[in-house]
């Protein structure tokens, strides 16, 4: 089935097919393609930077909140306010693959979005996310549907080698997306594959840590989340130029 090209569409209409793809691969890896010790997580990540403001300790004898004034106080014709966009922010949804034992992390998948190429912090974070795993040993595989080579800005996972240490790698400015797979033996180490609208996506591998690694079944669980898209979201997808 070839690969749509989410990035002309609204991002409700993405974020909708997200967390049913997000929910479809969980279900998969966890139903005959990890190994036993390993389970899949279906989980969301925190954008917002901490606010490191002091925090002080409550009163032991809190006085009673007043209550509000009936008519707030009106502002000035003079201050004029700048609208931000309507958009809602959506939240970012991942997969961590868990040890059955223990359940402590030992990969970590991540599928960013438009919203997350077009607000700053949000890219950060992700990028952050990605190289606190890196760094702790922890391999990531980032499903990336939202790039453009094109551009002259760095995608999240040029964002991510870069800030390892090492210089980005040739870029593929006729397939614009990418699917990216960070492993950690004792240096980090990253399998990239170019890949286009109008193309199928490949199996492509997830590291587990020392030397093991699944094929993630992308095609299959695309094609299945696909089919069970609403009418009205596929004509929308299927309709764009």
């Amino acid at each position: 089935m070839p690969l749509h090209d989410w990035t002309r569409v609204e991002t409700w209409a993405w974020h909708n097919f997200q967390l049913s793809w997000l929910c479809e691969l969980g279900d998969r890896l966890n139903n005959g393609v990890l190994p036993k010790q390993y389970f899949a997580m279906k989980e969301t990540l925190e954008f917002r930077p901490p606010t490191r403001f002091y925090e002080m300790k409550e009163p032991e004898n809190p006085k009673s909140r007043p209550l509000a004034e009936a008519e707030p106080p009106q502002l000035p014709e003079r201050f004029r306010p700048i609208r931000s966009s309507s958009e809602p922010q959506y939240a970012m949804r991942m997969i961590t693959i868990r040890d059955s034992y223990h359940y402590g992390v030992c990969s970590a998948i991540y599928v960013p979005s438009r919203q997350d190429y077009r607000t700053s912090f949000r890219k950060r974070a992700i990028v952050e996310s990605a190289i606190g795993a890196l760094t702790r040993d922890l391999p990531v595989l980032l499903i990336d549907l939202h790039s453009d080579t094109r551009d002259s800005s760095d995608t999240i996972a040029e964002s991510i080698w870069r800030e390892l240490g090492h210089s980005a790698w040739d870029r593929s400015t006729d397939a614009p997306h990418a699917l990216v797979s960070f492993d950690f033996d004792s240096t980090p180490q990253a399998y990239l594959e170019p890949i286009r609208p109008g193309e199928p996506l490949n199996d492509f591998p997830l590291f587990l840590g020392h030397g093991n690694f699944v094929l993630m079944p992308l095609e299959a669980t695309y094609m299945a989340t696909w089919s069970k898209m609403p009418e009205p979201i596929r004509e929308l997808v299927e309709a764009t130029p």
